[in-house]
């Protein structure tokens, strides 16, 4: 009988594990972290870029640790970028490669899911960079790329009491075990696919867009802790984003040039048919060497995910998302003007304030920080920037 209640423990943790993986990890930059977002986006910008990412959510719930600000909800990404361009003299012609290393836990005693994948972009210019075109629609590329990845699920923690250590006189009798399991590895498999153009009005004067899509998990992997149990899957997600980027203000052919940028986005997430529905509207304010973002997140209706009001509610929460970031390099090089100055030391914050479904006095909402490093600048005749190009190299702090 001892047995069995030493089994009831590890049943529970199988079920909660399974319904932390139903769902993917989000990420409220997702521009700061594209290759997860749409692995298309893969070695997007000229040279060798290095980027971070790190996420804690709900920071302040209390967790197997019996106290706040020790536990939650964290997932870190570590991607590193580089393009190749001009593919055999092919000015129409760029690749794009990049590898990631994931890791997201749960608690202090977390559910955890760690690994590494490759990617790969191609992407072709519908309408010739070299072409002169006074104006209308100067330039149309679209990119498609895949990533696969090696994942592996863990349960580690010291914090585990079991059944037979609960007495209804004594309370707790004994102190709390150690448990340790790892499920096999998994493979997994992400693709997307985007267009990219720019519409030019006149002189030095444009209207970028980009309209995506990706679909995580194809091949939906088993995840179970058992190896031969394979009904425990990784299900599909569907992403749509799109976004718009016109200049706001500019002192073109001044000393003090730095346009301003209006950069409106919009993202869907479909994933569970439908439990996970989530729509994020907003935009950034985009200049060279800052940006600030405002974002609201929100729930779908098919169907609506369950609500309590309790601490944690539901499965997805409405949130507003307030980001910024600048680039250090910048905003250091102070000697020369903007349009001169070094380029490429990107930090990032944001901050989630939950409107629905987990309340901030129980979470204290969900902060995201991420940095973005230029490691060395695409040498070279070819410089792999498209004719018309709003973002070169890392002079903007977001580029999609």
């Amino acid at each position: 009988m001892a047995k069995l209640y030493r089994c009831f423990p590890l049943a529970v943790l199988l079920i909660i594990s399974i319904q932390l993986s139903g769902q993917d990890p989000f990420f409220s930059q997702f521009y700061a972290n594209r290759v997860y977002l749409n692995p298309a986006y893969s070695g997007l910008e000229p040279g060798t870029q290095l980027t971070i990412n790190y996420r804690d959510q709900w920071f302040g719930l209390p967790d197997a640790s019996s106290g706040p600000l020790k536990g939650g909800y964290r997932t870190s990404n570590v991607t590193l970028e580089q393009r190749i361009p001009c593919l055999r003299k092919l000015e129409r012609v760029t690749l794009g490669t990049a590898a990631s290393f994931f890791q997201d836990e749960t608690g202090t005693a977390p559910m955890r899911t760690a690994g590494g994948g490759l990617a790969g972009s191609f992407e072709y210019a519908l309408i010739d960079p070299r072409m002169r075109i006074n104006s209308g629609l100067t330039r149309l590329d679209v990119r498609a790329g895949v990533q696969g990845s090696l994942l592996q699920n863990s349960i580690i923690g010291s914090d585990f009491i079991y059944s037979y250590q609960l007495d209804p006189a004594l309370g707790q009798i004994g102190g709390s075990h150690v448990l340790s399991m790892r499920a096999g590895r998994y493979f997994n498999l992400n693709a997307g696919a985007m267009v990219r153009g720019s519409i030019k009005h006149g002189l030095h004067d444009y209207t970028l867009f980009t309209i995506g899509g990706s679909l995580s998990n194809l091949n939906q992997p088993a995840i179970s802790f058992y190896s031969d149990n394979d009904e425990v899957t990784l299900p599909r997600r569907t992403t749509l984003h799109l976004g718009v980027t016109r200049r706001l203000s500019s002192l073109k052919g001044t000393k003090h040039y730095s346009p301003i940028y209006l950069a409106p986005q919009f993202r869907w997430d479909r994933q569970l048919d439908g439990t996970l529905n989530l729509f994020t509207i907003g935009g950034y304010v985009l200049g060279k060497g800052h940006y600030t973002g405002v974002f609201y997140q929100f729930n779908g209706t098919d169907p609506t995910a369950t609500n309590t009001g309790a601490s944690i509610g539901g499965r997805n929460s409405t949130a507003l998302v307030l980001s910024w970031g600048i680039d250090v390099r910048s905003v250091l090089d102070t000697k020369r003007r903007w349009r001169d100055r070094e380029t490429g030391w990107i930090l990032g914050f944001s901050y989630d304030v939950p409107l629905r479904g987990v309340n901030t006095a129980a979470s204290l909402g969900t902060v995201e920080m991420n940095c973005r490093i230029l490691l060395a600048e695409l040498g070279g005749s070819c410089s792999g920037v498209r004719k018309n190009e709003l973002y070169k190299g890392a002079q903007c702090p977001v580029n999609f």
